[in-house]
């Protein structure tokens, strides 16, 4: 995760982006080991970024969403988009 992703204190991350990211950056490997759940991967993403912190957040219009705050997408740390986050391996 961390090709794709970095410690930022001012951002944060859709939690289902970061998912999103974890299956499709592992579905294609070759490790034989089963993915984990999507909320065993957003319970442990301190492991991998220890500032990171999941969380509810509301907008300044009330919505409310499941982030992860404390990292962002990494520049040029591999090829992304942000809505439908495709990865390549190098």
């Amino acid at each position: 995760m961390h090709e794709c992703f970095v410690y930022s204190s001012h951002a944060q991350v859709l939690q289902v982006t970061f998912w999103h990211a974890y299956r499709d950056f592992f579905s294609n490997s070759k490790v034989v080991e089963q993915l984990l759940s999507a909320s065993e991967v957003i319970k442990n993403v301190q492991v991998a970024f220890p500032a990171a912190q999941a969380k509810l957040w509301a907008d300044e219009r009330g919505g409310k969403k499941f982030v992860i705050a404390g990292i962002g997408f990494r520049k040029g740390g591999g090829e992304y988009t942000r809505r439908g986050v495709v990865l390549t391996r190098s």
